[in-house]
Protein backbone atom coordinates (compact mmCIF):
# COMPACT_ATOMS: atom_id res chain seq x y z
CA UNK A 1 0.00 0.00 0.00
CA UNK A 2 1.31 3.45 -0.93
CA UNK A 3 0.46 6.85 0.50
CA UNK A 4 -0.89 9.32 -2.07
CA UNK A 5 -1.55 13.01 -1.50
CA UNK A 6 -4.16 14.63 -3.78
CA UNK A 7 -3.96 18.43 -3.97
CA UNK A 8 -6.97 20.13 -5.55
CA UNK A 9 -8.61 23.45 -4.68
CA UNK A 10 -11.99 22.23 -5.94
CA UNK A 11 -13.95 20.81 -3.03
CA UNK A 12 -15.35 17.78 -4.82
CA UNK A 13 -13.08 17.62 -7.85
CA UNK A 14 -10.84 14.83 -6.59
CA UNK A 15 -13.51 12.54 -5.11
CA UNK A 16 -13.54 10.04 -7.99
CA UNK A 17 -9.73 9.91 -8.16
CA UNK A 18 -9.47 9.30 -4.41
CA UNK A 19 -12.11 6.55 -4.58
CA UNK A 20 -10.28 4.73 -7.38
CA UNK A 21 -6.92 4.87 -5.59
CA UNK A 22 -8.43 3.66 -2.32
CA UNK A 23 -10.12 0.77 -4.09
CA UNK A 24 -6.67 -0.25 -5.32
CA UNK A 25 -5.43 -0.34 -1.73
CA UNK A 26 -3.68 3.02 -1.44
CA UNK A 27 -3.89 5.40 1.52
CA UNK A 28 -5.15 8.73 0.13
CA UNK A 29 -5.07 12.16 1.78
CA UNK A 30 -6.66 15.32 0.38
CA UNK A 31 -5.51 18.95 0.53
CA UNK A 32 -6.50 22.18 -1.20
CA UNK A 33 -3.89 24.71 -0.04
CA UNK A 34 -0.42 24.82 -1.56
CA UNK A 35 1.04 26.49 1.53
CA UNK A 36 -0.58 23.83 3.76
CA UNK A 37 0.96 21.08 1.62
CA UNK A 38 4.45 22.60 2.01
CA UNK A 39 3.95 22.70 5.77
CA UNK A 40 2.74 19.09 5.83
CA UNK A 41 5.77 17.90 3.83
CA UNK A 42 7.94 19.11 6.72
CA UNK A 43 6.47 16.28 8.82
CA UNK A 44 5.32 13.54 6.44
CA UNK A 45 6.50 12.14 3.11
CA UNK A 46 3.78 10.67 0.87
CA UNK A 47 4.94 8.19 -1.75
CA UNK A 48 3.32 10.19 -4.58
CA UNK A 49 1.82 13.69 -4.77
CA UNK A 50 -0.91 14.35 -7.35
CA UNK A 51 -1.34 18.09 -7.93
CA UNK A 52 -4.20 19.70 -9.81
CA UNK A 53 -3.37 22.89 -11.66
CA UNK A 54 -5.80 24.84 -9.47
CA UNK A 55 -4.35 25.07 -5.95
CA UNK A 56 -4.97 27.72 -3.30
CA UNK A 57 -2.23 30.41 -2.91
CA UNK A 58 -0.37 29.26 -6.03
CA UNK A 59 -0.95 27.14 -9.11
CA UNK A 60 0.10 23.53 -9.58
CA UNK A 61 3.15 24.38 -11.70
CA UNK A 62 4.51 26.61 -8.93
CA UNK A 63 3.85 24.04 -6.20
CA UNK A 64 5.78 21.44 -8.22
CA UNK A 65 8.69 23.89 -8.61
CA UNK A 66 8.90 24.59 -4.86
CA UNK A 67 8.81 20.88 -3.98
CA UNK A 68 11.54 20.15 -6.53
CA UNK A 69 13.71 23.02 -5.24
CA UNK A 70 13.96 21.48 -1.74
CA UNK A 71 16.70 18.79 -1.48
CA UNK A 72 14.51 16.94 1.05
CA UNK A 73 11.67 16.47 -1.47
CA UNK A 74 13.36 16.87 -4.86
CA UNK A 75 13.00 13.14 -5.68
CA UNK A 76 9.37 12.86 -4.60
CA UNK A 77 7.21 11.51 -7.49
CA UNK A 78 4.85 14.22 -8.73
CA UNK A 79 1.86 14.00 -11.08
CA UNK A 80 0.46 17.28 -12.41
CA UNK A 81 -3.10 17.47 -13.71
CA UNK A 82 -3.12 20.37 -16.16
CA UNK A 83 -4.53 20.77 -19.64
CA UNK A 84 -1.69 22.52 -21.41
CA UNK A 85 -2.35 25.55 -23.63
CA UNK A 86 -2.06 25.02 -27.36
CA UNK A 87 1.51 26.32 -27.44
CA UNK A 88 2.61 24.12 -24.55
CA UNK A 89 4.38 27.09 -23.03
CA UNK A 90 4.19 26.05 -19.38
CA UNK A 91 7.26 24.33 -17.94
CA UNK A 92 6.74 21.73 -15.24
CA UNK A 93 8.88 19.88 -12.74
CA UNK A 94 6.40 16.99 -12.48
CA UNK A 95 7.28 13.41 -13.45
CA UNK A 96 4.04 13.11 -15.41
CA UNK A 97 1.46 15.55 -16.77
CA UNK A 98 -2.11 14.32 -17.33
CA UNK A 99 -5.26 16.14 -18.49
CA UNK A 100 -7.28 17.89 -15.81
CA UNK A 101 -10.25 15.61 -16.56
CA UNK A 102 -8.21 12.39 -16.60
CA UNK A 103 -10.19 9.23 -15.94
CA UNK A 104 -9.70 7.82 -12.41
CA UNK A 105 -8.41 4.49 -13.74
CA UNK A 106 -5.83 6.24 -15.97
CA UNK A 107 -4.60 8.34 -13.06
CA UNK A 108 -4.28 5.25 -10.87
CA UNK A 109 -2.23 3.47 -13.55
CA UNK A 110 0.12 6.46 -13.83
CA UNK A 111 0.53 6.65 -10.05
CA UNK A 112 1.32 2.94 -9.82
CA UNK A 113 3.80 3.23 -12.68
CA UNK A 114 5.65 5.99 -10.82
CA UNK A 115 5.65 3.86 -7.68
CA UNK A 116 7.26 0.97 -9.55
CA UNK A 117 9.94 3.24 -11.01
CA UNK A 118 10.62 4.79 -7.61
CA UNK A 119 10.96 1.39 -5.95
CA UNK A 120 14.48 0.87 -7.36
CA UNK A 121 17.55 2.12 -5.49
CA UNK A 122 17.97 5.84 -5.98
CA UNK A 123 21.01 7.40 -4.31
CA UNK A 124 20.27 10.68 -2.63
CA UNK A 125 22.11 13.66 -4.02
CA UNK A 126 23.79 15.79 -1.35
CA UNK A 127 22.26 19.22 -0.86
CA UNK A 128 23.95 21.90 -2.91
CA UNK A 129 25.71 24.82 -1.32
CA UNK A 130 23.61 27.69 -0.05
CA UNK A 131 23.72 30.54 -2.54
CA UNK A 132 23.63 34.16 -1.55
CA UNK A 133 21.36 36.33 -3.69
CA UNK A 134 23.41 38.12 -6.32
CA UNK A 135 23.36 41.86 -5.80
CA UNK A 136 25.48 44.47 -7.58
CA UNK A 137 27.89 46.25 -5.24
CA UNK A 138 26.43 49.61 -6.27
CA UNK A 139 23.09 48.54 -4.77
CA UNK A 140 24.53 48.02 -1.28
CA UNK A 141 25.43 50.30 1.56
CA UNK A 142 25.80 49.85 5.32
CA UNK A 143 22.65 49.24 7.35
CA UNK A 144 21.23 46.09 5.73
CA UNK A 145 18.82 43.76 7.52
CA UNK A 146 19.07 39.98 7.42
CA UNK A 147 17.80 37.07 9.43
CA UNK A 148 16.07 33.70 9.52
CA UNK A 149 12.31 33.28 9.46
CA UNK A 150 12.76 30.59 12.15
CA UNK A 151 14.12 33.05 14.74
CA UNK A 152 12.92 36.46 13.61
CA UNK A 153 9.55 37.57 12.28
CA UNK A 154 10.08 38.78 8.73
CA UNK A 155 7.22 41.21 9.27
CA UNK A 156 9.29 42.97 11.93
CA UNK A 157 11.90 43.57 9.24
CA UNK A 158 9.19 44.93 6.92
CA UNK A 159 8.02 47.24 9.69
CA UNK A 160 11.56 48.52 10.20
CA UNK A 161 11.90 49.19 6.47
CA UNK A 162 8.55 51.01 6.33
CA UNK A 163 9.03 53.05 9.50
CA UNK A 164 12.55 54.02 8.47
CA UNK A 165 11.32 54.95 4.99
CA UNK A 166 14.11 52.84 3.55
CA UNK A 167 14.68 52.13 -0.14
CA UNK A 168 16.09 48.83 -1.36
CA UNK A 169 15.35 45.17 -2.08
CA UNK A 170 14.07 42.63 0.46
CA UNK A 171 15.03 39.15 -0.77
CA UNK A 172 13.34 36.13 0.85
CA UNK A 173 14.54 32.60 0.17
CA UNK A 174 12.04 29.81 0.94
CA UNK A 175 13.02 26.21 0.14
CA UNK A 176 15.63 27.48 -2.29
CA UNK A 177 13.16 29.66 -4.20
CA UNK A 178 13.72 33.41 -4.00
CA UNK A 179 11.18 36.22 -3.92
CA UNK A 180 11.87 39.95 -3.98
CA UNK A 181 10.04 43.01 -2.69
CA UNK A 182 11.41 46.42 -3.76
CA UNK A 183 10.81 49.37 -1.40
CA UNK A 184 10.97 53.05 -2.28
CA UNK A 185 10.93 55.33 0.75
CA UNK A 186 9.42 52.57 2.89
CA UNK A 187 6.64 51.80 0.41
CA UNK A 188 6.58 48.53 -1.55
CA UNK A 189 6.58 49.32 -5.27
CA UNK A 190 7.53 46.04 -6.96
CA UNK A 191 7.40 42.32 -6.08
CA UNK A 192 8.30 39.07 -7.82
CA UNK A 193 7.91 35.44 -6.73
CA UNK A 194 8.00 32.45 -9.07
CA UNK A 195 5.93 33.56 -12.09
CA UNK A 196 3.98 36.17 -10.12
CA UNK A 197 4.61 39.90 -10.37
CA UNK A 198 3.18 42.77 -8.35
CA UNK A 199 0.62 42.65 -5.55
CA UNK A 200 -0.23 38.98 -6.11
CA UNK A 201 3.48 38.07 -5.88
CA UNK A 202 3.69 39.91 -2.54
CA UNK A 203 0.63 38.06 -1.21
CA UNK A 204 1.81 34.58 -2.27
CA UNK A 205 5.34 35.19 -0.95
CA UNK A 206 4.06 36.33 2.46
CA UNK A 207 1.60 33.41 2.68
CA UNK A 208 4.33 30.85 2.00
CA UNK A 209 6.60 32.53 4.55
CA UNK A 210 3.82 32.52 7.17
CA UNK A 211 3.00 28.87 6.58
CA UNK A 212 6.53 27.49 6.63
CA UNK A 213 8.16 29.78 9.21
CA UNK A 214 11.42 28.83 7.54
CA UNK A 215 13.87 30.38 5.14
CA UNK A 216 16.07 33.44 5.18
CA UNK A 217 15.66 37.08 4.29
CA UNK A 218 18.03 39.95 3.56
CA UNK A 219 17.45 43.60 2.85
CA UNK A 220 19.83 45.30 0.43
CA UNK A 221 19.46 49.08 0.83
CA UNK A 222 19.87 51.35 -2.13
CA UNK A 223 22.27 54.23 -1.86
CA UNK A 224 20.48 57.53 -1.25
CA UNK A 225 21.65 58.72 -4.66
CA UNK A 226 20.12 55.74 -6.46
CA UNK A 227 16.75 57.46 -6.79
CA UNK A 228 13.32 55.75 -6.85
CA UNK A 229 12.77 52.29 -8.27
CA UNK A 230 12.05 52.27 -12.01
CA UNK A 231 9.55 49.38 -12.10
CA UNK A 232 6.25 49.90 -10.27
CA UNK A 233 3.92 46.90 -10.11
CA UNK A 234 2.55 47.45 -6.58
CA UNK A 235 0.19 50.38 -6.04
CA UNK A 236 -1.58 49.42 -2.81
CA UNK A 237 -0.25 50.65 0.52
CA UNK A 238 1.66 48.29 2.79
CA UNK A 239 -1.25 48.28 5.22
CA UNK A 240 -3.67 47.21 2.47
CA UNK A 241 -1.30 44.48 1.29
CA UNK A 242 -0.81 43.02 4.76
CA UNK A 243 -4.52 43.09 5.51
CA UNK A 244 -5.09 41.05 2.34
CA UNK A 245 -2.39 38.59 3.40
CA UNK A 246 -3.96 38.21 6.86
CA UNK A 247 -7.40 37.55 5.37
CA UNK A 248 -6.07 34.92 2.94
CA UNK A 249 -3.99 33.25 5.65
CA UNK A 250 -6.85 32.94 8.11
CA UNK A 251 -9.17 31.67 5.36
CA UNK A 252 -6.66 28.97 4.42
CA UNK A 253 -6.27 27.94 8.08
CA UNK A 254 -10.02 27.57 8.44
CA UNK A 255 -10.12 25.56 5.21
CA UNK A 256 -7.41 23.26 6.57
CA UNK A 257 -9.45 22.67 9.72
CA UNK A 258 -7.18 24.65 12.03
CA UNK A 259 -8.59 25.38 15.47
CA UNK A 260 -9.52 28.99 16.11
CA UNK A 261 -9.24 30.76 19.44
CA UNK A 262 -12.62 32.27 20.38
CA UNK A 263 -12.77 35.92 21.32
CA UNK A 264 -9.26 36.97 20.39
CA UNK A 265 -6.87 37.80 17.60
CA UNK A 266 -4.96 35.02 15.90
CA UNK A 267 -1.16 35.06 15.88
CA UNK A 268 -1.22 36.11 12.21
CA UNK A 269 -3.53 39.05 12.91
CA UNK A 270 -1.42 40.17 15.86
CA UNK A 271 1.77 39.98 13.82
CA UNK A 272 0.39 41.88 10.87
CA UNK A 273 -1.46 44.47 12.95
CA UNK A 274 1.76 45.30 14.78
CA UNK A 275 3.47 45.71 11.42
CA UNK A 276 0.94 48.21 10.16
CA UNK A 277 0.63 50.14 13.42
Amino acid sequence: MATVLLVDARRYGSTAWARELRQRGHDVSLASSGAFVLTMLERTRPDVVVIHRHVEEMDGFELCAIIRADPATERMPLVLLASRPAGGGDQTDADAVLPEDVAPAALALEVEGLLRRAAGPTPSAPPGPTREPATPAADRWSGGIDGSAETQNVFQAIRAIANGRRSGRLVLSVRGVEGTVVFDGGRPVHATFLDHVGEHAFTVLMLVTLRLRRGTFRFFPLAPSAGPAGTVTVRKSLQELLRAVAARYEASRRGAGAAEKPGGETSCQKSLSSTTA
